[in-house]
């Protein structure tokens, strides 16, 4: 299986992290989902693109790292992407998928 993944953003409210820090988080998210699908796939998705991933709360644990958090974050894209089934929309459909 071959897909392209492109997160044009990433909106991480209550966070505290400095700019090096959210480098690191990015990388680190980037990273596990990547492995993830890898793993795993996205059978359930059928194709397109979705403009937008509610991907809930995660519960941080005391002074977590920045890697940590990215894969704590990664963690729960991937959860709600293998969730249930995902009909995209087709790339730049201003409708977009939200959850």
């Amino acid at each position: 299986m071959n897909f392209n993944l492109h997160i044009e953003r990433l909106v991480l409210e209550g966070l505290p992290a400095t700019g090096d820090q959210a480098g690191i988080i990015q990388r680190a998210v980037e990273a596990e989902l990547a492995r993830r699908l890898a793993e795993a796939g996205l059978p359930r998705l059928t194709g397109g693109a979705l403009k937008n991933i509610f991907a809930g709360q995660i519960q941080l644990t005391a002074q977590p790292g920045p890697a940590q958090t990215g894969r704590q974050i990664a963690g729960a894209l991937h959860a709600v992407l293998t969730s249930k089934p995902v009909a995209a929309r087709p790339f730049g459909n201003q409708g977009g998928a939200r959850r």
